[in-house]
């Protein structure tokens, strides 16, 4: 009898119209709270070779901050680089100390975020890890004003529509801080905000929203983002440094 050809393998995926430097340093530093308590600097790292990518964050807290949250934050993403963004694979973080790794899985020939310790959850909307969706605007520029994005933390699956609610030109650090002042000059930079709210759940109550300041005139970049829980508590990022090799 005759022998059925092998399946055709699934081509690459196509890699996006405009590809970023090999390396990418965004600096930000944390706040907590209304009030803007500061916690610390946290790192940005982007890395890609051969259409893989590589996402790294570092935090620590400074000062006070530092005894109420001792030790270093890390989170890892690795994945592929499309057309459509990024595409991670898995997602690493240890919170202080290694004893407090968690890693998970994106699925995606069954639509699967695989968590530890827990069951899978399924992907609703365009899948991307608590790193990826930061800097998903830069690779994948909106077609829309309205997006739907699922992500996938090590705890859960949270699924996020933004929606563009207007511009508004914020003022950032820029150049060397002054010798004598300790102050860096400001410079003015026009961004795009995008405000969206965390889907309810299975009780209905509110469970948080997010909000993006992201430049156009710096592919997308996020100068600023927000984040807040259920409970209305709200942590912050704002940037104060880009490197890039």
């Amino acid at each position: 009898e005759p022998v059925p050809p092998p399946p055709t393998p699934e081509p690459p995926a196509p890699p996006p119209v405009r590809m970023p430097p090999k390396k990418i340093n965004l600096g930000y530093t944390a706040y907590l709270g209304e009030q803007k308590f500061e916690v610390g600097p946290v790192v940005l790292q982007f890395s890609h070779d051969n259409g893989r990518y590589k996402l790294r964050i570092v935090g620590r807290g400074r000062g006070i901050a530092a005894l109420l949250y001792p030790g270093t934050f890390t989170g890892e993403s690795e994945g592929q680089i499309t057309a459509d963004g990024l595409r991670p694979e898995k997602f690493v973080e240890e919170r202080g100390n290694p004893d407090k790794r968690r890693e998970v899985v994106f699925d995606y020939e069954k639509g699967l975020l695989r968590l530890p310790d827990k069951d899978p959850v399924p992907f609703e909307g365009q899948p991307h890890d608590a790193l990826t969706w930061i800097v998903q605007f830069y690779f994948s520029t909106p077609k829309t004003d309205r997006v739907t994005l699922s992500v996938g933390t090590t705890r859960r699956m949270d699924v996020y529509t933004l929606e563009r609610a207007g511009e508004e030109d914020i003022e950032v650090p820029t150049g060397d801080a002054d010798p004598v002042t300790g102050q860096r000059a400001q410079k003015t930079i026009s961004t795009q905000v995008w405000k969206g709210t965390r889907k309810p759940d299975a009780d209905g109550k509110p469970n948080g929203n997010a909000t993006f300041w992201l430049s156009p005139q710096w592919h997308y970049i996020p100068f600023r983002l927000k984040v807040v829980n259920g409970q209305g508590r709200s942590a912050s990022f704002e940037l104060t440094a880009i490197s890039t090799e």
